[in-house]
């Protein structure tokens, strides 16, 4: 993993996994979708992103409530979507970012893999 600054950030190419860096804490675990370039390059830029954390399928903010409700109240199982994207937006000139490398996105999906034998059997799919 590194940390990184916004313009590099920016350069990075979709697909990146990152976090929010601020000293002593990363916010949530995201991929980095494009960037929108802003044809006046002293312009703020803004970029696009999939948080993993909340990455719940739903039609609007309330069906979000709604589905979380359910799940607290009654353990309804949340159905996820991996493939919704967010706008930045909030242009932070000095907003740091923790990006993993290849080796990092790797030691992930072999946890990952580990966590389906260990926690998961064929019953609970």
């Amino acid at each position: 993993m590194r940390i990184v600054d916004r313009k590099t950030f920016l350069q990075l190419p979709a697909g990146t996994l990152f976090s929010k860096f601020a000293p002593d804490y990363f916010e949530d675990l995201c991929i980095k979708g494009e960037t929108w370039w802003h044809r006046d390059e002293d312009a703020a830029h803004d970029f696009l992103y999939q948080s993993i954390n909340d990455a719940i399928r739903c039609n609007s903010s309330e069906d979000f409530s709604n589905q979380l409700d359910l799940a607290r109240e009654f353990g309804q199982s949340i159905p996820l979507d991996l493939d919704c994207t967010s706008r930045d937006g909030l242009y932070d000139k000095e907003q740091l970012f923790a990006v993993w490398e290849r080796a990092d996105v790797e030691q992930l999906l072999v946890r990952l893999e580990n966590a389906l034998g260990d926690g998961y059997s064929e019953r609970s799919r």
